[in-house]
């Protein structure tokens, strides 16, 4: 996801909210890390067992899905571009920061 236009716009809505600060530390949160799981909610597993994880702007975090932000289209993931998304991207980073 990062990197995509919907994330550019979550991304300057989140600094449109920090300015005029200059402290930047809440922004190490977006590197976090999120559990993996199926449809009905269980931990995605590994081959080892262990419960798998990917990074907050991978297209494997569930959120993306589930808030609508990715869609599944006819040739896989698509992300949506449309100013629902845009607004719903820049509030879910929000709360990831804590802002």
């Amino acid at each position: 996801m990062a990197g995509t236009a919907v994330s550019i716009h979550g991304i300057v809505g989140v600094f449109a909210q920090l300015y005029p600060t200059t402290d930047f530390a809440a922004l190490s949160k977006l590197t976090a890390s999120v559990a993996l799981v199926d449809s009905s909610g269980e931990p995605l597993l590994d081959g080892g067992g262990q419960a798998r994880s990917a990074d907050f702007f991978s297209v494997e975090n569930p959120l993306w899905l589930t808030e609508g932000i990715l869609v599944h289209g006819k040739s896989g993931l698509l992300a949506r571009m449309s100013f629902h998304t845009r607004r719903t991207m820049a509030t879910l980073l929000r709360q990831q920061i804590g802002i």
